[in-house]
């Protein structure tokens, strides 16, 4: 008994080994084929009272082998188990190992919900119908917890917010701000606001806000605009503002209120913008002498204001030889937007230098003078270049020579989109995008299609465009529900979003189909019995409209055999692990099953038994 329980723990123990060492050998994306989201989810604060808004803030990362279009949904739960849905925020393009930035949803706390724990659960939506999700690590969390109001004190008690109309001011401007006062207490009162900015030594600028108002209890608000002109020599850096409710201007009575100073705006130099290079990347790390180095480059305004500029891109040898292109053409940049530069290329001169080669990037103001927007970059090394094999050295007179650089960059844009006004419901249409490439160079962008109350296929097409061309994707449209159907379509370069377009069709039902009619064309199932290459019907197309891009070829379904094909394929690796752990096994059972015969054989030759 003793020997048959060994022989089971260590069968056991051998089949647990194997089947660890084919799990490590499995490579990470086979754990999420597909998109698969991992989703972080925070709160301003962990807990609130009834009336308060609470800001729920999110982020996304796909860590599937898919990119995805989606919509972000976000649900709390009360300790009562009532649901509070927020609006849906999207849709949202997540490409590959890429993550959104923060997401935030903003949620008034009713004045008669329940106290205790509030959970919170984020979905990622297919549609905005919500009739599907992608799958994702979260389910629910518990986030925060909420409390009731405070009990109002004897006598008037004012509740004041704040607002201004600008994050950032210059000295010698107006800065404006909101005042917004509600008397919360039980006593009505008689008061003037008084205002204080709060330089970031500490020193006071007061304005006494005329004239005086009258608020009852829970009736009412009083609203005033103050306007302040900041000094010429006014401190730079961040003000505070501090409010307060008093009886008399002549007095330092304060009645009581539940305004906390905070930070309001911040006061500079001068207005002006920020640029903020986000992405300098390579297509490659290395290069040889005639290669040509494509760079993409994205550029953020952080500053203050808008501003115009002009890209300036200098390439720096090992040498220190500087390879200094011509400014690409003006671009007016907002604060807080983006811009994608794609494609950027430069050859690599014949007589290139071998080594580390370095990226210099100004944001020139204006070319006649030369002056440049203040930017955060520097100096940084980007990508190598290396000498072909058996390539001779350079002679002095190579190394003396001119550089030659050149300069190209890709953009594109939606040109425009056709598609039928009217579609009849369950009856497959058409629906084209036509992309421009407006830049200089070649580029490769997706379009995204996604719509509620309707299927398209493909998800995304790929538009390959020459510089002045127009490439065209092509998608089935099959509407499933009556109605107006909000098709959102987005052009994306990697993880970014060139263009977003919104387009509006109408389903209606199908017309009465005659006695001898064919049967409704359906939506085609998973698995559509097999056809022979004869039966597949491509849709036609005029010369004119004919796709560009071979990618984007509707493909009718694989049939059964042809799924099976396309099933990825054991690596090497991956057979060899697997042959391992089944030889481990094997050999664990052989030994155990010879243990087994000698311990028999042993017992038999105690009680006398031969054979």
């Amino acid at each position: 008994m003793v020997l048959m329980h060994a022989s089971r723990s260590f069968i056991a123990a051998a089949f647990f080994i194997a089947v660890m060492l084919l799990a490590s050998s499995l490579p990470p994306s086979a754990a999420h084929p597909g998109p698969f989201f991992t989703i972080s989810v925070t709160s301003d604060k962990g807990s609130y009272t009834q009336g308060e808004t609470a800001t729920i803030i999110v982020t996304v990362k796909n860590v599937g082998d898919e990119m995805a279009t989606f919509y972000l949904g976000v649900e709390i739960v009360g300790p009562d188990n009532n649901v509070y849905e927020l609006p849906l925020s999207g849709p949202i393009f997540l490409d590959v190992g890429a993550t959104t930035d923060q997401i935030q949803f903003t949620w008034t706390i009713p004045d008669n919900a329940p106290e205790g724990r509030y959970r919170v659960r984020v979905d990622c939506w297919k549609h905005a119908d919500k009739s599907e999700k992608w799958d994702d690590d979260l389910s629910e969390i518990v986030l925060f917890r909420v409390y009731a109001k405070p009990t109002p004190i004897p006598g008037p008690l004012f509740s004041i917010t704040v607002t201004a109309e600008s994050k950032v001011y210059a000295r010698g401007e107006n800065a404006v701000v909101h005042i917004k006062v509600r008397n919360i207490g039980v006593k009505p009162a008689y008061f003037y606001i008084v205002v204080t900015f709060i330089s970031p030594s500490g020193k006071n600028y007061t304005i006494i806000v005329e004239p005086p108002a009258y608020l009852s209890p829970g009736y009412g608000l009083v609203a005033r605009e103050v306007s302040w002109t900041i000094p010429e020599d006014a401190e730079l850096g961040e003000y505070k503002i501090a409010v307060d409710c008093i009886q008399d201007p002549h007095s330092i009575a304060r009645y009581e209120d539940d305004f906390v100073e905070q930070v309001i705006f911040t006061v500079v130099m001068e207005l002006a913008p920020v640029f903020h290079v986000v992405v300098v990347e390579p297509s490659k790390n290395s290069y040889y002498p005639g290669e040509a180095v494509s760079l993409y480059i994205v550029v953020e305004n952080i500053g203050n204001t808008e501003g115009t500029f002009y890209l300036s891109i200098t390439i720096v040898d090992p040498s220190g030889v500087r390879y200094e292109l011509d400014p690409l053409p003006p671009k007016v940049l907002y604060p807080g937007s983006r811009v994608v530069f794609s494609n950027v290329e430069w050859k690599v001169p014949a007589n290139a230098t071998p080594g580390s080669y370095a990226v210099e990037i100004d944001f020139i103001s204006d070319l006649s003078t030369g002056r440049k927007w203040k930017d955060t970059f520097t100096r940084m090394y980007v990508f190598r270049v290396s000498h072909l094999q058996g390539e001779p050295p350079q002679t002095e007179e190579e190394q003396q020579e001119t550089p030659q650089a050149e300069l190209k960059v890709a953009e594109a844009s939606i040109a425009s989109i056709d598609v039928p006004a009217q579609v009849a419901l369950g009856e497959e249409s058409y629906l084209k995008v036509y992309v421009i490439n407006t830049g200089e160079a070649y580029i490769a962008a997706k379009v995204i299609c996604n719509a509620t109350g309707a299927r398209i296929s493909p998800e995304y097409a790929t538009v390959e465009v020459e510089p002045g061309a127009i490439g065209e994707a092509v998608f089935k449209l099959l509407a499933e529900s009556e109605g107006t159907l909000n098709i959102t379509i987005l052009l994306a370069h990697g993880d970014y979003v060139l263009d977003t377009r919104v387009v509006e069709v109408e389903a209606v039902p199908p017309p009465a189909a005659p006695a001898t009619a064919t049967p409704e064309a359906s939506w085609p199932s998973q698995t559509p019995a097999p056809q022979s290459p004869s039966e597949l019907v491509e849709p036609s197309f005029s010369p004119s409209s004919e796709p560009q891009a071979t990618e984007l070829i509707l493909q009718p379904a694989a049939t059964e055999s042809q799924q099976k094909l396309q099933q990825p394929e054991l690596s090497f690796p991956l057979l060899a692990t697997m042959a391992a752990a089944l030889a481990v096994l094997i050999s664990l059972t052989i030994l155990l099953r010879r243990a087994k015969v000698k311990a028999q054989s042993a017992a038999h030759s105690e009680h006398g038994f031969t054979r």
